[in-house]
């Protein structure tokens, strides 16, 4: 049980249809293109405070660390901000987003091929949070 009386598939399903409505509201209300650059990113961040909230509470109630969960929390927070920030700097940035767009195709072809492991290793990461929550409530 978390403080709060719930358990944790209840309130992660709570979380998780908050976040596909963002979605799909989003979508709708702005455009693929807009939420192509922007809107995984904006869901992230929409979702990453009530789910911070609610892991840190379970963790701290069930007399867990809660630092690594946190530091999880804070990359993925990072990566959407990063995602958010690029674009807005590329696309208003003038001669700033110039040569951010220029930065970027000169790593990219270093990046590309790590970027789909990061994105692994965060989904795992997360999972495992989950797995570990799970495990706890019970």
């Amino acid at each position: 049980m978390t403080g709060d009386g719930t358990r944790v598939p209840v309130w992660l399903a709570a979380i998780a249809a908050g976040a596909l409505l963002v979605a799909v509201a989003l979508r709708l209300g702005l455009g693929a293109r807009w939420f192509s650059f922007y809107g995984f990113a904006t869901v992230t961040l929409a979702v990453i405070s009530p789910t911070a909230v609610l892991v840190l509470r379970r963790l701290k109630a069930s007399g867990r660390r809660r630092w690594p969960a946190a530091l999880l929390i804070a990359a993925t927070a990072l990566a959407a901000v990063t995602q958010i920030v690029f674009w807005l700097v590329f696309f208003h940035g003038g001669n700033l987003g110039f040569m951010l767009g220029v930065g970027r195709s000169m790593l990219r072809g270093h990046l590309e091929a790590a970027l789909p492991w990061l994105g692994l290793v965060l989904t795992a990461a997360w999972l495992a949070l989950v797995a570990f929550l799970y495990r706890v409530d019970r």
